[in-house]
């Protein structure tokens, strides 16, 4: 579908270790399958159900952030906070920057079924019905969710660069940082077809910051390199956190291969130190270069990863399994691949 550019796509203006062997990979599998098929259905209409990091009182670093759940009326969720009415009538503020996810329940009939549509993995209905829903008289924030859901479907049929447009234009409502685990960057090695190409040309030459992220990305590995790397760098400083981050983080695909296994250890440190839904790009970064460089445990172990902590994004869990499915069967690891397969088909596009 078409749709027009800037703040109109809105429908009203924003006020690893090796992996265990046997029966312990049967083990790991199955509870890895469990969460990535386990995909939340649409919340009632009367409740959204917020998940969130709190601080770590800590000063150790294995020691993970706790998490917790409310339940209630969000009223207010944008770039800086989520500002909510819980189920006890207590008024709640949480910094934007701790939100991990939002299950919402939606604001009418139209985004309830689009939702339902991307949860189904219908995708080219995705498609379709977002841009209705958007039509809906819909809150704000709820359409921010929404878009970030067209974007994930919108790549998720191979049409990248109109993702890339509805990201940008995303972008320009201030959406919240895990929002932006739904860009669709480059973390691997993949060359852009021409239209791509020009696309990223675009967004690089632009002053919008999220642009120059997807430009630079799809752009660091070309002819473009210097000029990717140049404007990475300059986003590093970015008053945005997440892009910031995001824009550290891609510059690791610059480094040498041989010097892969030096650096790992402080790239794991710094993803796991990331939002929970902003891991999911660096992984599968991780996943792909520790492929290339011949440890095949390692890659195999950030894939199952993604699979494990990224159930919301099943097109890209089903990549992440597929990935590891060849990778086993390069390794004489048919059985194993073979119970992957029953996840991959699961996680199959539908009608």
């Amino acid at each position: 579908p078409r749709l027009p550019p800037g703040n109109a796509l809105f429908s009203t203006p924003f006020i690893v270790p090796r992996l265990p062997p046997g029966n312990a990979f049967c083990l790991l599998t199955w509870l890895v399958f469990h969460a990535a098929v386990g995909l939340p259905l649409a919340q009632a209409a009367d409740a959204d159900v917020v998940e969130y990091t709190t601080a770590v009182a800590s000063q150790d670093v294995w020691q993970a952030p706790q998490r917790e759940i409310l339940r209630g009326e969000v009223r207010q969720f944008d770039a800086e906070q989520l500002t909510m009415v819980d189920s006890d009538g207590t008024g709640r503020s949480i910094a934007a920057a701790q939100v991990v996810s939002v299950a919402p329940g939606w604001r009418s009939e139209a985004a309830a079924e689009a939702h339902q549509a991307f949860v189904a993995r219908n995708y080219p209905r995705v498609q379709t019905a977002v841009p209705q829903a958007l039509k809906s008289n819909l809150v704000q924030w709820q359409q921010r969710m929404l878009i970030a859901e067209l974007v994930d479907a919108t790549a998720a049929v191979g049409q990248i660069r109109q993702a890339g447009v509805y990201f940008v234009s995303l972008a320009k409502s201030q959406p919240p940082h895990m929002l932006y685990a739904d860009m669709p960057l480059c973390w691997g090695v993949a060359e852009p077809d021409a239209a791509l190409r020009g696309q990223a040309q675009s967004w690089l030459a632009s002053d919008d910051q999220a642009a120059r992220l997807l430009g630079a990305s799809w752009l660091l590995l070309g002819e473009q390199s210097a000029e990717a790397r140049r404007a990475l760098q300059q986003l590093q400083a970015s008053d945005n956190a997440a892009i910031a981050q995001l824009s550290t983080i891609q510059g690791w695909r610059l480094t040498p291969p041989p010097q892969t296994m030096s650096e790992l250890a402080g790239w794991l440190e710094r993803r796991d130190r990331l939002l929970p839904p902003l891991q999911l790009g660096p992984t599968e970064f991780l996943a792909d270069r520790l492929m290339r460089i011949g440890e095949h445990d390692l890659a195999i172990g950030q894939w199952m990863r993604i699979a494990s902590q990224h159930a919301d994004r099943p097109h890209r869990v089903r990549q992440a399994l597929q990935s590891a499915a060849a990778l086993l069967q390069r390794n004489d690891r048919a059985l194993e691949a073979q119970r992957l397969q029953a996840w991959i088909d699961k996680l199959a596009p539908s009608d």
